[in-house]
């Protein structure tokens, strides 16, 4: 029973030997950031419907019927997220007037989609930027579009179908 309990001992003394060194010093670091906040799932790839239009209606450049009007939604957002920065992406187009669209990607030829700002009416184009408040109460915030169909003015506008895509990033404060 001795010779267990000295095995036992000289055992751990020399693992413990080998861990003998000179000094180390360890340097931890690391950034602590916020939480996205999350897309509601009713917001997340939306399809817009612009129903039927016909060709002969459209202005030589301009939009054409109605605004179309979209939100998303951003909820469980972190108690300290105060906004939301959203950059708009997809495949540009212009009007003749200077107007930045989102190409049509389906056969209609010589239209666009115009997207805007569904409070102050901004033009948003590909590229553009938007920030939204997060109400602190709720720990939501809601981003406002109105898209319509656009004649481009490269000519007239012939039948076919209307196909445009856009992604939203967002970026938290």
């Amino acid at each position: 029973m001795k010779f267990g309990t000295f095995g036992l001992i000289l055992q751990f003394g020399l693992i413990s030997g080998g861990c003998l060194a000179g000094d180390t010093s360890l340097t931890i670091s690391g950034n602590v950031t916020a939480s996205p906040c999350v897309v509601d799932t009713d917001s997340a790839n939306q399809t817009i419907d612009f129903g039927q239009r016909r060709s002969r209606d459209f202005p030589a450049v301009g939009g054409e019927g109605g605004w179309q009007h979209f939100s998303v939604l951003l909820t469980q957002c972190p108690i300290s997220t105060r906004q939301a920065t959203v950059l708009l992406t997809g495949v540009e187009t212009t009007g003749t007037d200077g107007v930045a669209l989102y190409a049509n990607l389906g056969s209609a030829s010589n239209v666009g989609v115009q997207v805007v700002d569904g409070i102050t009416q901004q033009t948003l184009g590909p590229g553009s930027r938007v920030n939204i408040a997060v109400d602190n109460a709720s720990q939501s915030a809601t981003l406002a579009l109105a898209s319509r169909v656009y004649g481009t003015g490269t000519g007239p506008v012939s039948a076919g179908q209307i196909r445009a895509a856009m992604q939203l990033d967002f970026t938290y404060q």
